[in-house]
């Protein structure tokens, strides 16, 4: 388990945001201090493969295929995890194996360590936020205040009743300035509206460079903001929609991801703002079968046809549904889900779907590969395998001989 430590940032004018945060989560959402005093003194855990999650499917786009197809994942897959293996070393804590990193580069550590931070704090998971893209044509940084700001790594997140939006930094090296990230933040949530319920802050993730033995650590900043004015519930639903449809095209990009998908899409190319989302009328009771009736044409837990290529993997007493993939010799990336979530779509409502969470694990695993492709090979496997909260299922794996 690699550990970030966690401090609140002091303004050059002296300004203690730990403050301005505590008396937030005072004011909005008193339930979440507990998980606030456990992290400010133990910092946060997080695994290699928790943490390659959020590199793997950071630059997610539906228009590419590539993204969203099984092939097209199984060379990103491959390529995304020689990279990070090159850029990190993660053992007890996250750093960097050399310096002169690309801004990208810095981005997935910036991007890790802020969602960790925010899942943890709150409760929440991947597929509670939507990332919002870039916004081109704003005034740039030196803009009076209250203006708005261009908006880079920035994501929103909903639990059905309140909006979270954090802003992710990335730094590399401990111990350098974050004056000038701190006030991009600030200047940024300024400009933003947040509703009175709705918590918004920013986070930044420095991390060291070997031969640095220090902890990484992520520095919050906690700015003001106005106020939102659409619904937290509808917004979850359909962060979580469109976070299980870009994951499952993953796994073999079925028949009844393609409307799910060109609705993304539609959203995506639009020209409006991310708050423009379509909106949903959510009735907790209907099944959720019914939005998702090309998936289940037999009565069975797991949606075939169309993922037939995948495999049914037993990891202690969860089944899997999953694919392997060979990232270099002898090395493999399993990715895939819970039996859970097929459950839930296949049995459950719309509300069980937005209260969806796995128990999360993290164990060292040992089997066969069962698959068509590999049953000649008596595919033997072990290594660390992560059940997140999501249901995904990630394990870096090694060829027993």
């Amino acid at each position: 388990m690699a550990l970030l430590d966690f401090e609140y940032y002091v303004a050059p004018d002296g300004t203690d945001h730990k403050n301005l945060f505590e008396r937030q989560i005072k004011d909005k959402c008193p339930e979440y201090l507990v998980n606030l005093d456990d992290i400010v003194t133990n910092g946060v855990e997080i695994t290699r493969e928790e943490f390659y999650t959020y590199g793997l499917f950071e630059d997610y786009n539906p228009r590419n295929p590539q993204f969203s197809s099984y092939k097209g994942f199984r060379e990103i897959a491959s390529d995304r995890t020689r990279e990070f293996d090159s850029i990190f070393t993660i053992n007890n804590t996250i750093k960097f194996n050399y310096g002169g990193n690309t801004n990208q580069q810095i981005c997935y550590a910036g991007c890790g360590g802020t969602l960790i931070i925010a899942n943890k704090l709150f409760g929440l998971n991947n597929s509670n936020y939507i990332r919002i893209p870039e916004r081109r044509g704003r005034p740039a940084l030196t803009a009076q205040p209250g203006e708005n700001m261009t908006l880079d790594f920035e994501y929103l997140y909903s639990n059905g009743e309140r909006f979270f939006r954090v802003e992710c930094k990335g730094m590399q090296g401990l111990g350098g300035n974050i004056t000038t990230k701190a006030n991009s933040i600030i200047g940024k949530k300024n400009a933003q509206p947040a509703g009175a319920g709705d918590i918004s802050f920013g986070i930044i993730t420095q991390i060291p460079i070997e031969p640095d033995t220090r902890n990484a650590k992520c520095i919050l900043v906690d700015p003001p903001t106005d106020d939102l004015d659409f619904s937290p519930k509808d917004f979850l639903f359909y962060s979580k929609l469109r976070f299980y449809a870009s994951r499952l095209s993953n796994l073999g990009n079925p028949e009844w991801l393609i409307p799910i998908k060109e609705y993304i899409i539609r959203e995506d190319n639009s020209n409006q703002d991310i708050e423009n989302y379509p909106y949903f009328t959510i009735n907790g009771e209907i099944p959720l079968k019914m939005m998702f009736k090309f998936l289940f044409k037999v009565d069975n837990i797991f949606p075939w046809p169309y993922f037939r290529m995948s495999d049914v993997f037993r990891i202690n007493d969860l089944r899997v549904f999953a694919r392997v993939i060979e990232t270099k010799d002898g090395n493999y990336l399993l990715y895939g889900f819970t039996r859970s979530i097929f459950e839930t779509m296949n049995r459950g409502t719309v509300q069980d779907f937005i209260n969806f969470k796995e128990k999360p694990q993290d164990l060292i695993w040992k089997g066969e590969v069962r698959s068509m492709r590999y049953r000649d090979e008596g595919l033997f496997l072990s290594g660390n395998i992560s059940i997140l909260s999501t249901g995904e299922v990630i394990g870096n794996l090694n060829r027993l001989e």
